[in-house]
């Protein structure tokens, strides 16, 4: 009989290229805020100064960020997850926030509520390059400062750290209870800006 070896199956991550418009919106979102923003920093993991609540403007999103769900799916067959419901229900966006990131700030290990989470990053005021000079661990083996990781285990219980490079004007989509973190950059005196927001299912309440 011959040999044969079999993967395991895993779920990986979407990466997107945001609409104009949408880009738009969340730029001028962020012009707005001021002292009677909402802050979400006593709910939020962040080690930030700065986590605004701008779910008013989910209704802008909401059928782009749903698209790239299906979108998701259609690669990795995530929503087979769910299959423990009785009856079907749509997919709606409940949470959206405004990360404004300073030097030395950071995020831990931590992960989302709902069933898909996404971040969109509209500013990034530093590059591998800079931060590869100006951080602390720029002669460690494992330079991490400015990256968004993403952690996983394998079949074996061992943890890997996948860095996601970020760019301006994309989108990341993963599962929402993938663990994550974003590390404290020290390269610039400029705020680092993404938004991030979560995906669940729609419910009626009378």
């Amino acid at each position: 009989m011959t040999a044969q070896t079999f993967n395991f199956p895993n779920y990986g991550y979407l990466i997107d290229d945001v609409p104009f418009d949408i880009l738009s919106v969340l730029t001028n979102e962020v012009t707005l805020i001021n002292d009677t923003s909402i802050a979400m920093n006593t709910i939020l993991a962040g080690n930030l100064q700065e986590e605004y609540n701008i779910s008013h403007i989910s209704p802008k999103l909401e059928p782009y960020i749903l698209e790239l769900l299906y979108k998701y799916d259609k690669d990795f067959n995530y929503l087979q997850t769910l299959v423990n419901l009785t009856d079907s229900v749509p997919f709606t966006m409940n949470d959206l926030w405004l990360n404004l990131q300073r030097k030395n700030e950071f995020n831990p290990n931590h992960d989302h509520s709902g069933i898909m989470s996404f971040v969109i990053w509209l500013e990034i005021p530093y590059t591998r390059e800079e931060e590869n000079l100006h951080s602390p661990g720029r002669e460690s083996n494992k330079n991490c400062s400015g990256n968004f990781e993403l952690l996983y285990t394998s079949t074996l219980g061992n943890i890997s750290y996948l860095n996601v490079p970020t760019q301006e004007g994309k989108i990341l989509m993963f599962p929402n209870s993938m663990v994550h973190c974003v590390y404290p950059f020290y390269s610039s005196n400029k705020k680092r800006v993404s938004v991030s927001g979560n995906i669940y299912l729609k419910t009626d309440r009378d």
